[in-house]
């Protein structure tokens, strides 16, 4: 499993493990937004989605 595999190579769980904070949020959300990748998603990736995510991401909520 990947978080396994995660804990095995000590990487962080959480964005903020890895040093980020909510500070830094509107920069990657608005670079991630503007990815010219974004729009081949399967789901839409818009400011609102990319937000969930990375803030979810800072705490580690898998939403299980």
């Amino acid at each position: 499993c990947l978080l396994t595999m995660r804990e095995e190579v000590a990487i962080p769980h959480t964005l903020r493990g890895l040093g980020l904070d909510e500070t830094m949020l509107p920069r990657l959300v608005g670079a991630a937004a503007a990815d010219p990748f974004a729009r081949d998603n399967p789901l839409p990736l818009d400011v609102d989605a990319v937000t969930a995510i990375y803030t979810r991401a800072l705490a580690g909520d898998l939403g299980r």
